[in-house]
């Protein structure tokens, strides 16, 4: 048995005020999500499709290939957090333990006494008792976990710490690199990760001497500039100590490849504090 759901939109071609409306048709396996919205009124209803006019309501259905009622039932569903008939919820019969986590772990300042965590800020971050508290919790048993937004690394890095396969997924070609650094360096055996230590305490005191000798990195400049115009994020001095730390870090890699990676890190930690830009929740 079919139900309906007449919604209001002032841009509708009838010729009469009262039969401005859109009537969605609920049809048997969409009983529930009727029930959800009977008794809302028409601007509940367009708010939650996202749309105050008919004509924007009918560019996206056909944007997305689907009919005006199908899209405006699928959008409903989402806004109204109804299942769709016959879908599974993977969370039935699980009880949600009692978290002993502090709050602050769910944030990337967490985990600032733990290993290679600190290495690089990221305000999106959380720390790695995080994600082993959430593990713990909520999948015990799990073999394997994917982090499709892997960030910095901290939850594949948390995982393969707890012995379980760790798979991740990143666009983002520096945090790319930075996770791959961090499972390089977790990865060696402690003597060759003391003398890492030791050569980047070496490097830290001649790196002065060191970027002072080098020739600012044309090709970064020439990047920096077509990207970003003329646009000022450092001071001169600074841009040019960026430039000339870009080529020693290039001539790095063939005498220390690990040395060069965690300098690298280093590096771009380095560069939002000593510009001009404020660190924000998009930067």
């Amino acid at each position: 048995m079919q139900s309906f759901k007449s919604v209001y939109f002032a841009d509708h071609p009838a010729s009469s005020a009262k039969r401005r409306h859109l009537k969605l048709a609920f049809g048997p396996k969409d009983a529930d999500l009727h029930g959800a919205v009977r008794s809302l009124t028409s601007e509940d209803i367009r708010r939650m499709l996202g749309c105050e006019t008919l004509a924007k309501l009918k560019d996206l259905a056909v944007a997305e290939g689907a009919s005006l009622n199908a899209f405006s039932l699928r959008r409903l569903r989402r806004a109204t957090a109804v299942p769709h008939p016959g879908q599974k919820d993977l969370f039935e019969g699980v009880h949600a333990p009692d978290l002993t986590l502090n709050p602050i772990q769910a944030a990337c300042r967490g985990g600032a006494t733990e290993p290679l965590h600190g290495w690089y800020p990221y305000l999106e971050g959380y720390s790695p008792a995080f994600v082993r508290e959430l593990l713990t919790a909520f999948a015990p048993t799990a073999r394997r976990v994917l982090d499709p937004f892997a960030g910095t690394g901290t939850t594949p890095l948390a995982v393969a710490s707890m012995g379980r396969q760790a798979y991740y997924c990143e666009l983002n070609p520096l945090l790319q690199f930075l996770t791959e650094t961090k499972a390089t360096f977790l990865a060696m055996p402690p003597r060759e990760r003391l003398d890492l230590a030791a050569r980047l305490r070496l490097l830290a005191v001649q790196l002065d001497s060191c970027i002072a000798d080098q020739a600012p990195d044309g090709r970064l400049e020439r990047a920096h500039v077509e990207t970003f115009g003329t646009s000022e994020f450092f001071s001169d001095e600074t841009f040019e100590t960026c430039l000339k730390v870009r080529t020693w870090l290039d001539l790095l890699v063939n005498q220390d490849p690990n040395g060069a990676k965690a300098a690298t890190v280093a590096a771009v930690a380095a560069l939002l504090p000593c510009s001009n830009m404020i660190r924000r929740g998009d930067l």
